[in-house]
């Protein structure tokens, strides 16, 4: 979806492009994707298929990136998603920039857009310990 996002971004008129508009899709979006990060193991393998179209986007789409005078957020955002030593811990947004700290992501405003019966699933675990989560007794 950024990559997406960010290719029709680049082919917009120079006059129709919204720097803060391409910047909050951005930030949200490598928000949302942080949260859902600490859902996987550090062993999956979609973890580094992950990583890699992150640091695909950020080349390819370096262009729009900087014209939404994005690069320094969305290069902290990749480096709190991406590696391994950082993606149990919480976003540290202390060095985002103003715009990027005011776009707040709960993950529990998107409940409503997950299927019933994930959710069902989810109520399951929650009333399990996070040890038993992955047994499979």
């Amino acid at each position: 979806m950024i990559k997406k996002f960010l290719l029709q971004a680049s082919q917009l008129p120079k006059e129709e492009f919204k720097a803060d508009d391409v910047a909050n899709y951005v930030v949200h979006k490598l928000k949302l994707l942080k949260i859902g990060m600490l859902m996987i193991l550090k062993s999956d393998f979609h973890a580094t298929q992950i990583q890699e179209m992150l640091k695909s986007i950020g080349k390819s789409a370096s262009a729009v990136i900087e014209a939404a005078d994005l690069k320094k957020d969305f290069d902290h955002l990749l480096m709190q998603i991406a590696p391994e030593a950082e993606r149990d811990n919480e976003l540290d947004e202390s060095v985002l920039s103003d715009r990027a700290k005011k776009i707040i992501v709960n993950p529990l405003t998107h409940l409503s857009q997950l299927s019933p019966v994930y959710l069902k699933q989810l109520e399951g675990l929650a009333e399990r310990e996070s040890s038993e989560w992955l047994s499979y007794e």
